[in-house]
């Protein structure tokens, strides 16, 4: 068994790839979606569940939910056995929770220039990924006798 140093560093990069996918994933569906509809209907590309039902935009929510609900329910263990041995599987999970509740930032910040909304997007990636790390680290059954 290893230090939990090289843990976090394999599970980061993983994590990254795998939160910068996920909002690829929803920005393509989204932009798939709005050639469907009329040209007056227009929203933003939304990343965030919570901003689409808050600010009543349908499409986009159910777009996301399908991309989040898709991603966490495949990456999700069938039996504990699987569990036991999926690391990855755990980190794609909580990778994929720390980006659904974190992606509202992204949709704040639709007023600002460009490069400020694409710094965001980026720190809100790199934050996900750092959350999902930490937290599958933390939660794994070998790890819990060990200090971080």
């Amino acid at each position: 068994m290893g230090s939990l140093s090289y843990k976090y560093s394999w599970n980061f990069l993983p994590a990254l790839g795998f939160s910068l996918f996920i909002s690829v994933i929803i920005t393509v569906t989204d932009l798939v979606a709005k050639l469907f509809y009329p040209p007056h209907v227009d929203w933003g590309i939304v990343y965030s569940p919570f901003f689409a039902a808050a600010s009543g935009q349908w499409a986009p929510l159910v777009i996301c939910l399908i991309v989040y609900g898709g991603f966490i329910s495949y990456n999700l263990p069938r039996s504990r056995r699987i569990r036991e041995e999926n690391e990855v599987g755990d980190v794609a999970v909580y990778t994929a929770v720390s980006l659904l509740f974190l992606s509202g930032l992204i949709d704040l910040s639709y007023t600002y220039p460009l490069n400020t909304r694409v710094g965001i997007f980026l720190v809100v990636n790199v934050l996900s990924a750092l959350v999902g790390t930490l937290l599958a680290v933390k939660f794994r059954p070998w790890n819990r006798g060990q200090r971080f």
